[in-house]
């Protein structure tokens, strides 16, 4: 990841990024989703910013709320997210898989388990008529949606679970996503487990 960071920055710095004098936003995206994962999180922010105006017209504003969203997730403004992911237009498969994703993220965080369920539904549903997806990245969501689900349901149940039971679950989530591929967002799976005790 910190070497595409780097070729990433060196490309931009050429205008290498771009078509018809404009950012590819899909760039624009692979960038930002590149630095927040290496923890570059401010100068995510200021790249979101200052590379706005760089993108075609037409493609700015969902850019441009759907990258910022990412960001407010990366940095706990959970409330934030859900405001800026109602403003994005979904005419986009890549959008609507990672909007629903970032959301599926942000309803964990928050807390939002009956919120969480129904996506995971609606999103299982979604899967299942849209047959375009390659399986790859079908098989990718799906085990994040899964697994995301049973570590919400575990997370809820924690408080009424006996002591000797919590560890015993956390181990069979953790084995299934060891043994689980593809998967999306594995690391952001890795760190919910560890909070909660593996």
């Amino acid at each position: 990841l910190r070497e595409l960071f780097g070729l990433y920055q060196a490309q931009l710095s050429r205008r290498l990024l771009h078509d018809d004098g404009f950012l590819v936003e899909w760039h624009y995206k692979n960038i930002v989703t590149t630095a927040l994962r290496l923890g570059e999180v401010q100068w995510a922010d200021q790249f979101i910013e200052d590379h706005r105006e760089e993108l075609a017209p037409e493609a700015r504003d969902n850019a441009y709320r759907f990258n910022k969203a990412a960001y407010w997730h990366a940095v706990g403004r959970y409330g934030n997210v859900l405001e800026l992911l109602t403003q994005v237009e979904y005419h986009n498969i890549r959008y609507s898989l990672g909007a629903k994703a970032l959301l599926l993220r942000t309803y964990y965080e928050l807390g939002e388990f009956e919120a969480l369920h129904a996506l995971v539904e609606s999103f299982r549903q979604y899967l299942q008529r849209n047959r375009l997806l390659a399986d790859f990245r079908r098989g990718g969501y799906y085990h994040l949606f899964r697994l995301t689900r049973r570590l919400a349901k575990l997370r809820a149940q924690i408080p009424y679970l006996p002591e000797d039971q919590v560890p015993q679950r956390l181990r069979k989530i953790e084995t299934d996503l060891e043994a689980t591929s593809p998967i999306l967002n594995r690391v952001w799976l890795e760190q919910k487990l560890a909070e909660l005790g593996v």
